[in-house]
């Protein structure tokens, strides 16, 4: 039986996405009615914007989660292992879900200021950020269940190993030791790509360790497949690796456990360094909207002068002093 082509599992998912699509769509928009009630019954017109970005936030999330869902059980009914490919789709789908949410919310901000005749403005990005860390988190979890898919088949498909209660050679030291010195030397070098001499180590490896386990080679059959999939990343493979060690039955080496080096995050900018600097030369004061212009005037002169007071970009300046030394603070206590 042939297998599937690429664009009869993509039409599949697509089926599967849309199948339960006019569903979810219901339940958002009688979710988000009860949200819009809710601000209002409080009569805060500032309300409006964190409610819909939040709930935007969640049907973004939600049916980026569902997209993976529909890729993993095409894979799945089509017998076939995730292929990359089809994680790149769910990355321009995500960003156009993204980019449309962003699209749809600002309708509505201006709609209810038509409405209410109030200014519903964001300044300072809220909105841009919340969707695309909402957008970027739904991506990591469902290409996480791809991955997981990926490797389900790939054990399933493996031969099956060596009958229950069949005798097998008894290893002697030697041959044991090499052979696990081999398989970590193949741990090791997952994620990275694969020369030819590792090639030879890995051939080795298969060669010896038939010589103590028989039909159980097939472990190392497994291993040989997963580590010459070069869309395995080091970091993308920690995600899968505990269950699959625990299905080959081997200890988890050191080296792919290390954390990465330096402190978790983007770099801190040098102006973001110096406007830190300059508040704890003050005494640290409270954070407050005349410290801010206080340290604006050093930092941000020419934003200022183009600014009047209290004017958006005004507000925008105060903010970007204010994260910076937030963010500083942050990284002094981690």
């Amino acid at each position: 039986m042939n297998q599937p082509s690429r664009f009869e599992i993509e039409t599949l998912a697509n089926e599967i996405f849309g199948a339960g699509r006019e569903r979810r769509i219901r339940g958002f928009a009688q979710k988000e009615t009860r949200v819009l009630a809710k601000v209002r019954s409080t009569g805060n017109i500032g309300g409006y914007l964190p409610a819909l970005v939040k709930h935007g936030a969640e049907c973004l999330r939600s049916e980026i989660i569902a997209l993976a869902d529909a890729w993993v059980e095409s894979f799945t009914l089509s017998r076939m292992a995730s292929h990359v490919w089809a994680e790149t789709a769910l990355e321009t789908a995500a960003l156009q879900m993204a980019g449309g949410t962003v699209s749809g919310i600002r309708g509505k901000l201006h709609l209810l200021a038509r409405r209410t005749r109030m200014p519903i403005e964001d300044g300072t990005g809220h909105l841009e950020r919340e969707i695309t860390a909402s957008k970027n988190g739904a991506l990591r979890e469902g290409k996480l269940r791809m991955k997981k898919q990926r490797v389900s088949f790939e054990i399933s498909q493996s031969p099956p190993g060596r009958a229950e209660g069949s005798p097998s050679p008894k290893p002697t030291s030697r041959t044991h030791r090499e052979g696990t010195n081999s398989i970590s030397q193949l741990m090791s070098r997952i994620g990275r790509p694969i020369s030819e001499e590792m090639l030879k180590a890995m051939a080795s490896a298969r060669l010896t360790t038939e010589d103590f386990e028989g039909k159980s080679s097939s472990i190392l059959n497994r291993m040989h497949r997963m580590a010459g999939r070069m869309e395995f990343s080091a970091e993308e493979f920690r995600n899968v690796l505990p269950a699959l060690l625990k299905e080959l039955e081997l200890e988890i080496p050191a080296e792919v456990l290390q954390p990465p080096p330096g402190k978790a995050g983007r770099p801190l900018s040098e102006r973001t360094g110096d406007i830190h600097r300059e508040w704890v030369g003050l005494g640290k004061p409270k954070v407050t909207a005349q410290v801010c212009d206080r340290l604006a005037k050093t930092f941000f002169q020419d934003e200022l002068n183009e600014a009047t007071i209290g004017s958006v970009q005004h507000r925008r300046v105060r903010e970007r002093v204010r994260q910076a030394i937030r963010r500083s603070e942050q990284r002094i206590a981690t």
